[in-house]
């Protein structure tokens, strides 16, 4: 944002936190271990924390940030106090919060359809001028045009609520499961070099797992393009070839 000068919501700072709220919500609700400092900070933060439908309201898998809800009132929230309260939370109750990331992300590990992921697709540019989401934004010189690439989006995007057993391959929790797979093949075989080429979507995996609180398609676009390809490029360039630990005392002739 700093860099590209792009107007925003000072309200999108607070889109960091919903997250790892989520997560406190999950322990406090269904456990009792969070220290009374992390819960009163809850309260400061989640106005309708204790509201006597919080149980049931409460979704796993889904971040309720909104006014209906539970009114998440972050303004106040700085990185340090919420760091705070997360690790607290974290040490005094690690299998909830675990279990609770593992709700809001499971689009990127379970692939059966037994839930819907969403529709949403942000592909309107915000138009400071005139105050609205369109095609394009003169005043700040963007001009969209729709390319077949948005179509090919679309059609994925349908077939991965499909409920069909030929359309599991649609879901990224496949593609996140053949890349640990090749992973663990190419250490197996010492390929160490090739396991470089994973960084980048697992640095993107953790930060899905650490920060997304809505299974929304656009989220895991890159999941799916790079698992389509990467694992079978990197297994078929090193099969054959011999590995680190087999050649290492191969002198020439």
């Amino acid at each position: 944002y700093k860099a590209l000068r792009v107007t925003y919501s000072s309200a999108s700072d607070e889109h960091k936190f919903y997250a790892g709220m989520h997560d406190m919500q999950a322990a406090y609700y269904y456990g009792d271990s969070l220290s009374e400092k992390t819960v009163s900070a809850l309260r400061k933060h989640i106005l309708k924390l204790d509201d006597p439908e919080g149980n049931v309201r409460f979704q796993p898998d889904k971040v309720l940030y909104y006014s209906q809800y539970f009114d998440y009132d972050l303004s106040g929230l700085s990185t340090g106090e919420f760091i705070a309260m997360y690790l607290d939370s974290l040490v005094r109750d690690p299998i909830r919060i675990f279990r609770s990331m593992l709700s809001r992300t499971r689009a990127y590990w379970v692939i059966d359809p037994k839930q819907d992921i969403s529709f949403v697709n942000f592909s309107a540019i915000f138009d400071p001028e005139t105050n609205k989401y369109q095609a394009e934004a003169p005043s700040i010189g963007v001009y969209r045009k729709n390319v077949f690439i948005e179509q090919l989006v679309g059609h994925y995007r349908k077939e991965m609520n499909t409920p069909l057993l030929a359309t599991f391959i649609w879901r990224f929790g496949i593609w996140t499961a053949l890349m640990i797979i090749s992973s663990l093949y190419l250490f197996n075989e010492r390929h160490f070099m090739w396991l470089l080429a994973y960084v980048p979507i697992a640095v993107y995996l953790m930060t899905i797992y650490l920060t997304v609180g809505w299974l929304d398609y656009r989220y895991g676009l890159p999941v799916f393009l790079v698992g389509m390809f990467l694992p079978a490029v990197t297994i078929m360039i090193t099969a054959g070839k011999p590995n680190q630990e087999t050649t290492k005392h191969v002198r020439p002739k």
